[in-house]
């Protein structure tokens, strides 16, 4: 009797140990395979070489251990086969988790069911060549984008962690190139999806996202939006932490009669509501010891010495008080480049409320960027 219990039990132990290499074999095989289609796919249906790590696929989760997208052709030679301005955009991804997924629902009902999804040290950069002509291509906001997604799918929260973004602009005259860099960035994400049951029961998809701009101005913004809305209405809010107010020269100054040649930026507030056409709102900032040259308007360039002493007079702080400026409000105002995407889109609505705080230049007059 004992002997036949233990034969049992040699047997049982050696089927579960098949069963259990024969799966291991099949998630190995079809992580494999998910690859190779996955590679296959995307070289030759985008502009992009694709380099994926390791994937290793389970019940319900994925991991890559790294992703690289880069363009097959470099900045230059991409900018001249297009004939126009189009960005260029190398992306990498140092690991990528997707927990909670049916694979059966991704196979054969055709949708994607997401609990979790984090994404580990992004590496955007963004190039543009804007001495090329413009050819308007629209470019629709990410409500509508996901409302357009042709796969329905659903993702409850999504972290990102330490990304970094870069974007490279050549400007039109051909000389000189602007270069924006957020690095740190560290941003949560709830309620993305393009499946109208999810979208009905979490109409509001949230961001939260922090990064640090020329790695020295802190700043945090919170992003919402409406996904049922057909105007794609969100707003933002945001809050900018303290720096050397010089570094602004570099964003705002050619695009005002201003130039600051030192002080502080104790904070910047501000709090937009937006939609399809237009963002409006309101930002505060608070300053100290600012001192601005005013550029004459007859010379551009030239400092107007008299206006620059009473601008500097007015806005001293009181002598042994170190009092602090009153914040000036900006109105925040400006309407959407429809060829550009949601970034250009916050970041030049932020930049029209600091030139409507700084300059002090009514919002009938156009300050807003090109």
């Amino acid at each position: 009797m004992k002997l036949e219990n233990s034969r049992t039990l040699k047997i049982i132990f050696i089927t579960g140990g098949v069963i259990i290499l024969l799966a291991i074999s099949s998630f190995f095989l079809l992580s494999f395979w998910v690859k190779h289609k996955l590679v296959s796919y995307l070289e030759e249906h985008t502009e992009y070489n694709v380099h994926l790590g390791f994937v290793s696929i389970g019940i319900n989760s994925a991991e890559v251990s790294s992703i690289e997208l880069t363009p097959k052709l470099d900045k230059e030679s991409y900018q001249q086969a297009n004939g126009y301005q189009k960005d260029w955009i190398v992306s990498k991804i140092e690991r990528l988790h997707v927990y909670g997924i049916n694979w059966y629902d991704v196979v054969f009902n055709k949708k994607a069911e997401i609990e979790k999804v984090i994404i580990l040290q992004p590496d955007i950069y963004v190039y543009r060549d804007n001495t090329l002509p413009n050819l308007y291509k629209y470019k629709a906001l990410p409500a509508k984008l996901l409302q357009n997604f042709n796969f329905p799918f659903s993702i409850n929260s999504l972290d990102i962690g330490k990304g970094k973004i870069e974007y490279e602009k050549k400007d039109e005259k051909g000389t000189t190139a602007s270069n924006i860099v957020f690095s740190n960035l560290q941003a949560s994400i709830s309620h993305i999806g393009s499946d109208s049951l999810f979208v009905i029961a979490n109409p509001v998809m949230d961001v939260n996202a922090q990064a640090e701009l020329a790695d020295s101005i802190k700043i945090k913004i919170e992003y919402k939006v409406n996904m049922l809305s057909p105007s794609d209405e969100f707003t933002l809010k945001g809050n900018i932490e303290s720096f050397n107010a010089v570094l602004l020269n570099q964003y705002i100054a050619p695009l005002s009669t201003f130039e600051i040649k030192s002080g502080y930026v104790n904070s910047i507030h501000f709090n937009m509501d937006a939609d399809e056409n237009i963002a409006v709102g309101k930002l505060d900032m608070d300053y100290r010891n600012l001192k601005i040259n005013i550029l004459s308007k007859e010379s551009p360039g030239k400092k107007s010495e008299l206006k620059t002493l009473l601008t500097n007079i007015f806005m001293r702080d009181e002598d042994k008080n170190e009092k602090h400026q009153d914040k000036p409000g900006g109105e925040i105002r400006f309407e959407r480049r429809k060829d550009r995407f949601i970034f250009n889109y916050w970041w030049n609505s932020v930049k029209s409320g600091v030139l409507s705080a700084v300059n002090e230049l009514p919002m009938d007059v156009k300050t807003t960027p090109k």
